[in-house]
């Protein structure tokens, strides 16, 4: 039976100002453990340990210990331990996986190599981050998991790609050098593939596109600037398929537009970009009203990731965010997590600007139910 994870009080909303503060919590994430870890029980005791139930639940539990751990890692006064614990029980749970795997389907299969890279790329952040010994050895399995991909899957696959990928940030040189060109070569043969098959626009060949962008970047800029512009161009025909066809507000459409502009603001500038999302936050107040929760998210992003706020925001950035905060409270509710989000960029704000005394009116004024389970 795996180990409970019992060590925090978890609630949402949490921030306080004595010397510390935090972002708001996803309650959820320890919702998810404690879900994941009863089925894990359960099924290994119904089904067995190697059953694919039982590996299938091991691997979302897995997962729910690496998420509940960025939580924690949003708090500025979160212990290293308290990660490092986390880690080590994720880590257990894909050792455990990878050696089901192993017993079931053998050392080569893709479910098994994929289970094989994500303990190894956790092994290996843990062993850096810590300046633990063993990397060598991590490393090595990295090289075993890129070979016997190539070896079964091909240059091309995708496991192969991530694979070398990873394994050329720990080689040295000449190694380091030829997996970076056999990457690059891998992801040059999809994306011919898949214009092809796909068609230029496609999602699927725009995400390869974006992926070679990246590999081009360091040693082939002028390749990587002319492919960007292919990508920028292909977001922005897929986005104006969508405004046609779906309407300028649609999610789907808003994820056009969103991949559009962020390769805008990475090759173009970063003000081209943001008049963009003015755009399309001007779009939703039109069609969708100031009050509808999705206006009130992207207001939220647009005076987050564009206007600076907590950090670099302007005066009026900063009135325009408290007038947003009354409305997030009225129609989101106090523990809703845009809500809370706001509030915490407007204290973080007025923390840095040294004024104590207006981040703690901002939550005088604006409580949320969690502020009771602080004291």
């Amino acid at each position: 039976m795996p180990p409970r994870f019992d060590r925090f009080e978890y609630h949402p909303g949490m921030l306080d100002f004595d010397g510390r503060f935090r972002m708001p919590e996803h309650p959820e994430s320890l919702a998810a453990v404690r879900e994941w870890e009863d089925t894990v029980a359960a099924r290994q005791q119904q089904f067995g340990a190697d059953d694919p139930r039982t590996v299938d639940s091991r691997l979302h539990l897995a997962e729910a210990y690496e998420n509940l751990g960025r939580s924690f890692e949003a708090y500025e006064n979160s212990e290293d331990s308290d990660d490092r614990e986390l880690e080590a029980l994720a880590t257990a749970e894909l050792a455990k996986a990878v050696d089901s795997r192993i017993r079931t389907l053998g050392p080569d299969h893709l479910d098994t190599l994929t289970i094989r890279y994500d303990l190894t790329a956790l092994r290996l952040r843990q062993a850096v981050q810590e300046g633990l010994p063993g990397q060598d050895e991590l490393v090595t399995e990295f090289r075993s998991i890129a070979d016997v991909s190539a070896r079964t899957l091909g240059h091309a696959h995708p496991m192969t790609l991530k694979a070398r990928s990873q394994l050329s940030f720990f080689s040295p040189e000449p190694e380091r050098s030829a997996l970076k060109a056999q990457v690059v070569q891998g992801l040059e043969d999809v994306l011919a593939e898949q214009e092809q098959r796909l068609g230029s626009d496609d999602p699927q060949t725009l995400e390869t596109m974006r992926r070679l962008v990246a590999a081009y970047r360091d040693d082939r800029g002028d390749e990587a600037q002319r492919l960007a512009e292919r990508l920028i161009a292909g977001w922005e025909r897929v986005a104006a398929a969508r405004i046609r066809d779906l309407g300028p507000v649609h999610p789907d459409t808003v994820i056009a537009r969103e991949q559009h502009l962020t390769y805008v603001n990475d090759w173009v500038s970063r003000g081209a970009a943001e008049r963009l999302f003015e755009e399309l936050v001007a779009e939703h107040v039109r069609l969708l009203g100031p009050d509808h929760p999705r206006t009130l998210h992207t207001q939220l992003e647009l005076i987050h990731t564009w206007k600076g706020l907590y950090g670099s925001a302007t005066p009026e950035t900063i009135t325009f965010a408290e007038r947003l905060l009354h409305r997030f409270r009225d129609v989101l509710g106090p523990d809703h997590h845009d809500f809370l989000m706001l509030r915490y960029y407007l204290m973080s704000q007025r923390l840095i600007e040294g004024n104590l005394d207006a981040a703690f009116e901002i939550k005088r004024q604006y409580p949320a139910p969690a502020d009771d389970e602080e004291k």
